[in-house]
């Protein structure tokens, strides 16, 4: 048996506690001989459930090393890893310092401010650092200027708009609701310039709603009073649901727009005109929520939902509570059943009421 590379961490909560990660070669004649030990003071356990080649082996150390460094470990020292060579604790960000007036910065709030050092970034991987900027979207709240908490998020917003653009497109979606949902106004610019040049639609759509929702109140009414300029008749209409509804279905083609582009302009300008958001409400209540009308209820949905809209959240709630499914087909339908493998009929029902043969 010859050991190839080892590793020392130290566990993040208590120092003291030590684990080593051991790649061993053991006596074997064939190339797949392999294994990695991972061993603290109480117990030893093997990251490879049988012996294994060298590459497969060595990916399950340093995956495992990495991991245990993003959720704070300290590496002591190493040899035989030299993917590790270059890992060093960065110097941290500095970060505004909080009022004592504000408070201590609680502890979940602390940890994952933490999470955006250098040093525990460049370990995280893809989907983790989207969840983290997501779960700062979460918990922030631009209405509240007061608190540790809240100010322990805002000094993020520097680091924040510099990861733009350094991971994958679902990372810049998460950090542009998140820079929105903090409201400091000083990184509008970011989201202008991500709005236009977002990789994906989704994420342009979130930059301008974050764009927006920093802005001043008069400059927010300047950028949408040029919206939909041959729509005046029915923004500021007064006419029933169904009545608008109607009348938009008979222009909407003649005026080469879509239901989608319509309800996104629509939902901007309703965010600083009252006669604007109180037709669309009226319009949202019987809207279909199927093709073509759909997409644009989701925009405005997902619209909603970042901003915080509790009325328009709360209509679109409802309507997708109480609406019938019209996806899918229709009428009775077969299904084999698991049991006998046999064909059953289903005319009525649905997954609480069991079908019957």
């Amino acid at each position: 048996m010859q050991k190839l590379a080892r590793a020392t961490l130290a566990r993040s909560r208590n120092p003291a506690q030590r684990s080593v990660v051991e790649l061993v070669a053991l006596d074997l004649a064939s190339s797949a001989r392999h294994v990695v030990t991972v061993r603290d003071a109480v117990r030893e356990s093997s990251l490879t459930p049988s012996p294994c080649e060298l590459p497969e082996a060595q990916r399950r150390a340093l995956d495992f090393i990495r991991r245990r460094l993003a959720a704070g470990d300290q590496l002591l020292s190493h040899e035989g890893f030299p993917e590790l060579a270059s890992w060093a604790p960065e110097v941290a960000v500095a970060a505004p310092a909080v009022p004592a007036s504000a408070g201590a910065v609680p502890a979940p709030t602390a940890a994952l401010v933490a999470r955006f050092q250098p040093a525990r970034w460049k370990l995280e991987a893809p989907a983790r650092r989207a969840r983290a900027a997501w779960r700062v979207a979460e918990v922030s709240d631009a209405s509240s200027h007061d608190g540790a908490a809240q100010q322990a998020l805002r000094s993020l917003v520097p680091r924040l708009v510099e990861l733009l653009g350094s991971g994958d497109d679902l990372l810049d979606l998460c950090l542009a609701v998140a820079i929105g949902r903090l409201g400091d106004a000083g990184a509008a610019e970011a989201m202008q310039q991500l709005s236009q040049r977002g990789r994906s639609p989704a994420t342009c759509r979130a930059a301008r709603q974050a764009w927006l929702m920093l802005l001043a109140p008069a400059e927010r009414a300047a950028q949408v009073a040029t919206l939909l300029p041959v729509w005046g008749d029915e923004l500021d209409s007064d006419l029933p649901a169904d009545a608008l509804l109607d009348r938009i279905e008979a222009v909407l083609p003649r005026r080469d727009a879509t239901w989608a582009s319509l309800l996104t302009d629509w939902y901007d300008i309703a965010w600083v005109r009252a006669e604007p958001r109180a037709a669309l409400l009226r319009l949202l209540q019987v809207l279909p929520l199927q093709a073509p009308h759909f997409q644009g209820v989701r925009y405005v949905y997902k619209a909603a939902e970042m901003r915080r809209d509790a009325e328009v959240l709360g209509l679109l709630h409802a309507r997708f509570e109480n609406s019938v499914a019209t996806l899918g087909p229709t009428g009775a339908r077969q299904y084999k059943s698991p049991a006998t493998g046999s064909w059953i009929q289903r005319a009525v029902g649905g997954a609480r009421t069991p079908a019957q043969a």
